[in-house]
């Protein structure tokens, strides 16, 4: 407990990787600290909204290359051409 009280960056992973709810964090940091639970539940929430970009990117990216793949492969000509 004293680590999430005293540490928001290891609070913020603990959330994300233990998928805490806010009850859950209330009860972690107990009274006297719950002045620090919306800067906590905000950075959590600003590493999902990362991630999400992160995840998007790649897609995106993985598309344009079949894309262009599909473009630069030799068409077989049709019975139509001859």
């Amino acid at each position: 407990q004293s680590l999430f009280r005293n540490n928001p960056r290891f609070a913020c992973k603990m959330i994300k990787v233990m998928d805490l709810t806010e009850s859950d964090v209330k009860y972690l940091l107990g009274k006297q600290y719950l002045h620090r639970m919306k800067d906590i539940v905000q950075c959590a929430e600003k590493v999902d909204e990362k991630q999400r970009e992160i995840q998007v990117e790649p897609a995106e990216k993985n598309k344009k290359k079949e894309e262009k793949k599909q473009d630069s492969e030799p068409r077989q000509p049709s019975i139509f051409d001859f």
